[in-house]
């Protein structure tokens, strides 16, 4: 594009512009204030591609329609890298239990924790955050992360109002427009996927609430105490990968003291030992150990001392009794096990919010 012969920067009084208003203050003198000025309509589009480029957010709406062609992950092994990409991609923590030294976020099950996420810039078409659970050890990370099978159950109160695909997913948003995507049983990975919006005036980031509805001492097919992983992917439309952030995450019943703990062993120098396997004494003549045949009642009168500790053991017998009743299914135990889990399932709650 060429410019007239007779313009000279002289013509453009650039003193008649005001620094605050900017290109504002071009184009309108361009369209209208002075028709014998020598513009042509190339530079009038000049003038106004330049106004789009000096404009760093860009207005869209969300449309739930848009959700709909994005596909869940298959069960192949989510890279676990921080990568920022051409957006420079990044979340920030801010929570009580949050350690930067592990990496590692420590929280209550159903307790909401805040992830600030923010990109240098927007584009016209919509982006989105996709967070998905992994298994931290190597071989374990094609295993679906789901429920346990009492937290997976419709009496469950999360599940309440809750689509029965949405009931296996640990990783829950508090975003309305969220969608759940994956199948355990086509061997998926479980992910929440939510629309990134842009930030209000005055803010860098875009603050979203997540909590997990599973806990990671609940037994198989749960998280069964292995480590965890949750994976933060921007992407577009299409599913391409503009950015990742990574965070451990274990959910427990005293969070502060495991957190504690772990950021201690963070220092330890590596043990130098060596230890000594103990084998297993064989059982008793005549005696067969069937731990999970035994379905009597045996009523315990025990004081636990501490709020923390009694919700640990309700933990921990609840799943317990959850890993039998998945061993009984369809069979004459089935009924005894699930009413003892609906009993222990009422106590939790009636200690839940006591601190």
């Amino acid at each position: 594009m060429s410019f007239p012969d007779n313009l000279t920067f002289q013509e453009l009084e650039p003193s008649s512009f005001s620094q605050e208003n900017g290109f504002s203050d071009l184009l309108n003198y361009v369209e209208g204030e002075d028709e014998n000025l020598p513009f042509s309509e190339d530079t009038t589009l000049l003038v106004e591609d330049l106004m789009n480029q000096n404009t760093k957010k860009h207005e869209y709406k969300f449309d739930p329609e848009d959700l709909e062609h994005l596909s869940a992950l298959p069960d192949t092994p989510l890279a676990n890298t921080d990568f920022p990409g051409d957006f420079n991609f990044s979340m920030n923590i801010k929570y009580k239990e949050y350690s930067e030294n592990c990496n590692k976020i420590f929280t209550k099950m159903n307790e909401k924790f805040p992830v600030e996420f923010t990109v240098d810039y927007y584009t016209k078409e919509p982006m989105y955050i996709r967070a998905t659970l992994q298994y931290a050890e190597e071989h374990k990370t094609t295993d679906t992360v789901v429920r346990c099978i009492m937290h997976e159950q419709k009496a469950e109160r999360t599940n309440t109002d809750v689509s029965e695909h949405v009931w296996f997913h640990v990783l829950r948003s508090s975003n309305k427009k969220a969608i759940y995507l994956g199948n355990k049983l086509n061997k998926e990975h479980l992910s929440v996927v939510l629309p990134l919006s842009e930030p209000q005036a005055g803010v860098k980031g875009v603050k979203e609430f997540f909590y997990f509805v599973c806990m990671s001492s609940c037994g198989s097919p749960g998280i069964s105490r292995r480590n965890l992983e949750m994976i933060f992917q921007l992407e577009n439309q299409q599913g391409t990968v503009l950015g990742r952030r990574c965070i451990k995450a274990r959910i427990c019943a005293c969070p502060r003291r495991d957190r504690e703990k772990e950021e201690g062993e963070e220092h330890l120098p590596p043990s130098r030992g060596k230890k000594r396997k103990i084998k297993a004494l064989p059982p008793a003549p005549g005696k067969i150990l069937l731990p999970d045949s035994d379905l009597k009642h045996y009523r315990v009168e025990l004081d636990v001392i501490g709020i923390d500790n009694l919700k640990s053991v309700l933990d921990h017998l609840e799943s317990l009794t959850g890993y039998m009743l998945l061993k009984h299914k369809g069979q004459p135990g089935e009924k005894i096990l699930e009413d003892n889990l609906h009993q222990i399932i009422t106590m939790k709650k009636r200690y839940q919010d006591k601190k």
